[in-house]
């Protein structure tokens, strides 16, 4: 453990959603607040709740913090930068014109789009993207000179969506340019809620968003859920090319509730899913319930290939060691015949079909990363912590 530092947040209630790692070493963290100046906290509440910016350093010491907001609520969502250090920020806001944003509320909750300056914080342009009804930003990345922005949506045509909702909330795909301005949006769903939750592109696969759904087959979903009732959720990820056109989805579950968190590349035709699953062996689940909810991992293969599962587990048997390191890691387990080792944004930094010894992650930045393996020709991952 590099530093351990505990600081005083403000008065009010203060969570943080995202950390970004800078080049220089420093990092971003984002997130609401309802405090006033107090704790670490230099400047005034905006409205109800605000986005809140704290940067640190190396040593966990505070550099800046920032307020950013209008009169109303205000969620920073995630933190993103480009290869030159420019720094993005995906926020929620029900706020109109004031204080930091330049432009109205479109709905209920818009997307709030800004570029902020790693040096304070301050906001270099906004951009505020919506419906007229509920629009609930979750994730967003960039890729050459746009960005692909996943929200969950109520909203009819209206603002900046083109298509009507389908049935709940749907999932809404927008991309965008540098500065916000919207060229393409999708509007993806069946006939039920489905509340999307992560995305993520490669030249391999293209776009592959992912969430949870209740819906049965219908617009742009092809399977029924697993409940009848309709009451519980499965895992439902979908494929887009660039011009949102949808290539494959797949609805993965079992007979209870399954709600699908994120999802990462672990190889060019592999994709780990990972949420909190109630089912028991039925459906697509082959493993048992351990508790009441459980980590559910699932591995697919990505069609054409094929669409089905074929790796799942609940619990942990990668033995690695030390980890945390800062230097090398092994693998204990015998029989290993693959290992990837992807970061926290999806990117495989190491990949290996030979035999396995030891992996030098000196070079690597410090963070979070999942080690995935196939030993024995069943697949296992572990979280990495490098120091």
């Amino acid at each position: 453990m590099k530093f351990g530092k505990t600081h005083t947040e403000g008065d009010q209630y203060d969570s943080f959603n995202s950390s970004l790692l800078l080049s220089n070493g420093n990092i971003i963290m984002t997130g609401t607040s309802q405090s006033g100046i107090s704790g670490i906290k230099t400047e005034a509440n905006r409205g109800s709740f605000d986005v809140w910016l704290v940067c640190i350093n190396s040593d966990g010491e505070v550099i800046w913090d920032k307020t950013l907001g209008g009169e109303e609520f205000d969620l920073g969502v995630r933190l993103m930068s480009s290869d030159s250090d420019n720094v993005f920020l995906l926020s929620n806001s029900s706020s109109g014109i004031g204080y930091e944003k330049t432009e109205a509320c479109i709905g209920g909750n818009d997307i709030w789009l800004t570029e902020i300056n790693p040096e304070n914080g301050s906001v270099i342009w906004d951009k505020t993207i919506g419906s007229n009804n509920t629009d609930n930003p979750v994730d967003f990345l960039l890729t050459g000179d746009n960005f692909y922005i996943l929200s969950s949506s109520l909203g009819d045509i209206s603002g900046d969506k083109t298509e009507d909702c389908r049935g709940g909330d749907d999932y809404w795909l927008v991309k965008v340019d540098l500065f916000g301005n919207v060229i393409i949006d999708k509007t993806i769903g069946g006939n039920n809620v489905d509340l999307a939750a992560c995305i993520y592109y490669t030249d391999t696969t293209g776009i592959i968003i992912g969430g949870s759904s209740k819906s049965d087959a219908g617009f742009e979903k092809s399977e029924d859920a697993y409940d009848p009732s309709n009451f519980n959720e499965d895992y439902w990820v979908v494929s887009l090319n660039v011009d949102f056109e949808i290539v494959w989805d797949k609805t993965i579950g079992g007979d209870s509730r399954d709600l699908l968190r994120g999802c990462l590349p672990i190889s060019s035709t592999n994709l780990m899913l990972y949420g909190s699953s109630s089912s028991d062996i039925s459906f697509d689940r082959n493993v048992p319930l351990v508790g009441v909810s459980d980590i559910w991992v699932a591995e697919m293969q990505i069609p054409p290939f094929t669409s089905f599962i074929i790796h799942q587990f609940v619990e942990n048997k990668l033995e690695c060691y030390p980890n945390p390191t800062c230097n090398f890691l092994y693998v204990k387990n015998q029989g290993v015949s693959y290992v990837s080792l992807v970061d926290f944004s999806g990117k495989i930094v190491f990949e290996t079909e030979n035999d396995f010894q030891h992996l030098n992650l000196e070079e690597l930045p410090s963070g979070v990363y999942f080690m995935n393996a196939i030993i024995d020709d069943k697949s296992f991952t572990s979280k990495i912590v490098k120091q």
